[in-house]
């Protein structure tokens, strides 16, 4: 290294070009790094297609640049004496080693921590390199803090090349591709001398190197005691589950679930033997890195002194699925989506205050970043939905031209899917509903020959909250949106009064407008007006909404169930042992209902309160009509289809096949996965109240009851009910048709009711009343395909008297049978004019 005191731009390291030699490399580090980022490719094996012939290049031009600077400054081309160009040119090798790796995945993805960790190195590195002469020895700690932990990381990475330097031995004839294994050593050289140099003279700097290597091995220790922990739980559990008293109705991996502590640290533990690529200890993943995957080098060290996670691949998965929000990263793609991106977001919002409702339109356009136009990518997007909310409305954009959807049964949709994608690779766009106010949308293809477009409108009540109307943005997962731009647009027929919202919207005449970069979560809120007494009307029925009419009434419980669990304080628990006055109490314990009295009550609570979550076994109640359930949670949990084939699952079907519904008490705003099932598919009556109100409801005993008919649905979300009732009247050409969707989608649910296990059979029995509405269901799918051939191979036939797909512009309703008569009268006297003329 060159003598510390030698000033960086003095007349002898300008005579020596050593300026310009590092700022014409820096120049060329900021275009590399530029190239790299615009390379997408994953995996193809085909460096032709990537970019990193361009870094490459970069690299060995640089290269015979700093060959020639060491000619005429130091009489030698091997004599590599100038620090900044020595490290500016061993930063281009980096990039362009990067960029071999998109396309022939020699290393995993680096996780975020771990991409964190090589961005802060990297930088330091290249900042000392330039400026060490003018970095006051106050901050030469911290820099041999970075460098330590940079030494202790190259060395770890090195060993992982090991395997490599065999190929390279062998094929770094070709153009020196191969060398670029190399590098990791490189970087272990430079931060052991660096280490070596800030340390000389002071030996108690030695302390820094040697407290980061301490702290690795301590953050090992601690993840290795988390594991064995969660490993204990599950060995435990194993031999519970298999006790002569054990009640097995549900699978282990819940159990397991509801057990495990609930930090950062059990799911690092349990993400990372399951998610992140350990390369079975020392053994790399040279050549053969799994997309997906993800490198954190603590896993793979941890890999070499802990056993795995003692769970098979499948229920880690259904672990991280419903307890850590993995679903959406789970669903199965036939296609890969790595290189495809959410380009823009346009959002369209039609309010209809006087009747609670508003619909919502999102047209999303997707683009494909891979380089190759061959390349064919499948979109996932998963949509959360305020509460009662139903998709309405589908379109796909083929060759520029939109296509509506059509309604059919999910098992046709599917097949229709999977054989044109699977088989045929051509457009389909497929909508699911899911559980838990989610639905998936696929679209394929998605190339990058063309960006694609596709829209789904959202039909939802706002919500009703003390005279207020509240609208909740639709928020999706899908393709990274981080650089996607959106447009929004408010359409309502006058301006609501005191408007308020969180987003900044532009007033245009009587609409809202928003431009900029896409904002995932926000809210706007207004008065709300008086509810119009003008009903919609449809083939002969007319759905007339009213003002919600509530009360609180007494109730004489024969029994009061109280599904406690982590989220529950003590005071909570105290405030729900007022119920203990009235008659017999039983808490949720490892699904089973334990009766409690005073003596028994703080110690059983106490106990519960361990627990994660609970999945209240319902059908264990024995007097449903006269029992109330008090839940409270926070925490995700399985879902129903989680639970499929387990005799909890086929129990708790058996259960709500009949007719009369549970009371439930939910306190707070949050419902659990597992309850909002539930009450999605009418199986219980939840009321949501404010934890501070249990006090009281408990010492009354009251219970809030709604109107409910078979004719009469009541939404409590919204603040009103929809009835139906039959009519002479015309169909309607101004209601909106919004009213009949709510009110069939919500007597639909309740006709499916708690069936998992049997849903694909009845598709049928429901399919004409979800089509007349047009509302995707867990029995009916919406799908757009490529040509008329199309749907008439797979069956699917788009029903006549429906309401159609939703528009902002009208109600979606069909014309009377005079008015299609009247259409094809004009259609036909202008095909006459225009064959005479």
């Amino acid at each position: 290294m060159e003598n510390n005191q030698t000033r960086f731009w003095d007349p002898e390291n300008l005579k020596s070009n050593q300026f310009i030699t590092t700022a014409f490399g820096l120049m060329l580090l900021v275009v590399s790094l530029y190239v790299f980022t615009q390379t997408n490719l994953q995996g193809n094996w085909d460096i032709l297609e990537n970019n990193f012939l361009l870094t490459y290049g970069f690299t060995l031009f640089y290269l015979i640049v700093v060959l020639v600077h060491n000619f005429n400054n130091h009489s030698g081309i091997r004599r590599f004496r100038s620090f900044g160009p020595n490290i500016i040119l061993l930063q281009l090798a980096n990039v362009s080693a990067f960029t071999l790796n998109q396309s022939i995945p020699i290393y995993p993805e680096s996780s975020n921590g771990l991409t964190l960790f090589l961005i802060v190195t990297n930088v330091t590195l290249i900042i000392y390199a330039v400026f060490r002469n003018y970095i006051p020895k106050i901050l030469h700690p911290l820099f041999l803090l970075i460098f330590s932990a940079g030494l202790v990381f190259t060395f770890y990475q090195s060993i992982l090349a090991i395997p490599g330097t065999v190929l390279t031995a062998l094929t770094f004839w070709f153009f020196g591709i191969s060398l670029h294994i190399l590098v990791p050593y490189i970087f272990f050289f430079v931060y052991l001398r660096l280490v070596l140099q800030l340390c000389e003279g002071r030996p108690v700097l030695f302390a820094i190197p040697g407290t980061i290597v301490g702290l690795m091995v301590i953050i090992t220790i601690f993840l290795s005691v988390k594991i064995s922990r969660v490993n204990e739980i599950i060995e435990t559990t194993f031999h519970e589950s298999h006790s002569p008293y054990a009640d097995n109705d549900l699978p282990i991996w819940v159990t397991v679930s509801s057990k495990l502590p609930d930090d950062v640290f059990t799911k690092l533990a349990l993400g990372g033997m399951a998610e992140f690529n350990t390369g079975q200890g020392f053994e790399p993943s040279f050549l053969s890195a799994r997309r997906g995957d993800e490198h954190n080098p603590f896993m793979v060290v941890l890999s070499l002194f802990q056993e795995q996670i003692d769970l098979d691949q499948s229920e880690r998965e259904k672990i991280l699925k419903s307890l850590y929000n993995h679903r959406h990263q789970n669903e199965e793609h036939l296609w890969s989506d790595e290189s495809l991106i959410t380009k823009a977001v346009v959002t369209n919002i039609r309010l209809y205050p006087d009747y609670r409702t508003a619909y919502t339109e999102l047209t999303l356009s997707i683009k494909n970043t891979a380089k190759h136009d061959g390349n064919r990518g499948e979109a996932l997007y998963t949509f959360h939905l305020p509460e009662g909310t139903v998709v309405t409305s589908a379109s796909l954009w083929v060759e520029g031209i939109e296509r509506k959807s059509i309604l059919t049964t999910r098992a046709k949709a599917d097949s229709a899917y999977q054989t044109i994608v699977g088989r045929e690779q051509r457009d389909p766009l497929l909508i699911h509903w899911q559980e838990g106010n989610r639905v998936t949308a696929r679209i394929f293809p998605c190339t990058a020959y063309e960006d694609r477009q596709f829209k789904i409108g959202f039909t939802s009540p706002l919500q009703y909250k003390q005279g207020r109307l509240i609208y909740h943005n639709i928020d999706f997962q899908g393709p990274s949106w981080e650089n996607a731009s959106e447009s929004i647009t408010v359409m309502n027929g006058a301006l609501p009064v005191q408007f308020e919202s969180d987003l900044t919207l532009n007033t245009d005449g009587n609409n809202r407008t928003y431009f900029g970069a896409y904002e995932t979560d926000w809210t706007m809120s207004f008065q709300a007006p008086p509810i119009s007494p003008e009903p919609f009307v449809f083939q002969h029925k007319a759905y007339h909404m009213q003002q919600l009419k509530s009360k609180e009434a007494a109730q004489t419980y024969s029994a009061v169930y109280l599904d406690i669990n982590q989220s529950w304080t003590r005071e909570l628990c105290n405030d729900a042992s007022r119920y203990l006055d009235h008659g017999p109490v039983f808490i949720c314990l490892r699904e089973k209902l334990v009766p409690v009295n005073k003596d028994t009550y703080d110690k059983i609570a106490t106990e519960a309160r361990e627990q994660n979550f609970t999945l209240f076994p319902f059908y264990q109640i024995g007097n449903q009509e006269h029992a109330l359930v008090v839940t409270s949670s926070h925490q995700l949990t399985p879902n129903l289809s989680d639970l499929t084939q387990t005799p909890f699952l086929e129990k708790l079907e058996h259960y709500f096949k009949q007719p009369r519904k549970v009371d439930v008490l939910n306190l707070g705003e949050e419902i659990t996965p597992y309850f909002k099932s539930l009450h999605e598919l009418n199986a219980i009556k939840l009321i949501s109240i404010d934890p501070d109100e249990l006090q009281e409801l408990a010492q009354d005993r009251l219970f809030v009851t709604h109107p409910e008919s078979d004719s009469l649905r009541s939404n409590i979300y919204g603040g009103f009910t929809i009835s139906r009732s039959d009519s002479d009247l015309p169909n309607s050409t101004s209601t909106p048709s919004h009213l009949m969707r709510l009110y069939e989608y919500d007597n639909l649910m309740g006709q499916i009711g708690v069936d998992i296990s049997g849903m694909r059979s009845r598709e049928n029995d429901f399919l004409h009343a979800a089509a007349t509405a047009h509302i995707l269901t867990p029995v009916s799918s919406l799908i757009v395909l490529e040509t008329a051939m199309d749907y008439e191979r797979f069956d699917i036939q788009n029903q006549s008297q429906s309401l159609g797909n939703a528009n902002l512009s009208n109600t979606g309703s069909v014309p009377e049978p005079h008015e299609w008569l009247l259409i094809i009268t004009v259609g036909l006297l202008l095909l006459w004019m225009y064959l005479k003329r």
